[in-house]
């Protein structure tokens, strides 16, 4: 079979991902990593974006005492 037979059995026994439709290359425990990483800095930002929400209008509804 050789060299290049491995490689064809190698790459027909992975599964393939797909998103949106697309292929997706296999990734390995670093781009997991990664991802978990860019994750949770988005619920971090979700959060935050929350807070701000809040602030702004505690200050409008403060405004509004004011004026």
């Amino acid at each position: 079979m050789g060299v290049l037979g491995g490689v064809a059995l190698n790459r027909k026994s992975r599964p393939t991902r797909k998103l949106l439709g697309a292929s997706m290359p296999a990734m390995g425990p670093g781009a997991e990593k990664l991802a978990r990483q860019i994750g949770q800095a988005a619920a971090q930002l979700s959060r935050l974006a929350a807070e701000v929400h809040a602030a702004r209008e505690q200050a409008a509804k403060v405004g509004k005492a004011l004026s």
